[in-house]
């Protein structure tokens, strides 16, 4: 058997808005996220995790924020890339841990629909994915960032 570990990581500065996304979560917040694609720094610290397991260059890459195709892009497509180039290498993924950084706004409220949006993309169950979700104790209120470890298994 063969296992691979990737890690993900992804941070981004936060402005005055009204929600921002978290693997396709809208949450509801008074900032948003500044970013070329649409910001969803789960999927972006997941595609990296991803891609990183295998020995694939990273996001930026695959991905140009110099780019203008790839503006407000959907990041789920850049998960889904990164997942079809783990499954083409023969692996199968093991589990995924998720930990957001951020001060506000509390996300207890939207870690199941994370998890089940992750887990539909990735083709595993929920009880494959955990999400925890950490606060900077009051400092720097105008970041927000995202660790991401999965663990790969060869089929």
């Amino acid at each position: 058997m063969s296992i691979r570990i990737g890690l993900g990581y992804d941070l981004h500065r936060l402005e005055e808005g009204d929600y921002f996304l978290l693997a396709g979560v809208k949450i509801v917040s008074s900032l948003k996220i500044i970013a070329h694609s649409d910001g969803d720094i789960v999927y972006h610290s997941l595609a990296d995790a991803l891609y990183s397991s295998i020995g694939e260059k990273d996001i930026g890459e695959h991905f140009s924020d110099k780019d203008e195709s790839t503006l407000g892009m959907d990041s789920s497509l850049i998960v889904k890339d990164a997942y079809f180039r783990v499954k083409s290498d023969g692996y199968s993924i093991s589990n995924v841990n998720i930990i957001i950084i951020l001060e506000e706004p509390k996300l207890t409220p939207y870690k199941e629909k994370i998890k089940e949006n992750v887990a539909n993309i990735l083709q595993v169950s929920k009880k494959d994915i955990s999400i925890s979700a950490k606060s900077r104790e009051k400092r720097e209120k105008d970041v927000i960032s995202c660790l991401v470890q999965v663990l790969i298994e060869r089929r």
